[in-house]
């Protein structure tokens, strides 16, 4: 199922991406998608990432930089 809109909670998102990665930083994390919001147009991240998996990507970053 996928989640609302975190922007104006549309629940009629449509699948923009499929399978992302991060190939910017490096951040070892699975694969995503996109999904875009026809009413305001957010394009956001389904699944959205824990808090803890946040902060480790924060340390991965500042290693990059």
């Amino acid at each position: 199922m996928k989640p609302p809109c975190i922007a104006c909670n549309n629940v009629h998102l449509l699948r923009k991406y499929s399978g992302v990665t991060d190939y910017e930083y490096g951040v070892n994390y699975r694969p995503v998608d996109f999904l875009r919001c026809p009413e305001c147009g957010l394009l956001m991240q389904d699944s959205l990432p824990s808090f803890d998996n946040i902060s480790s990507f924060s340390r991965r970053v500042i290693e990059v930089i």
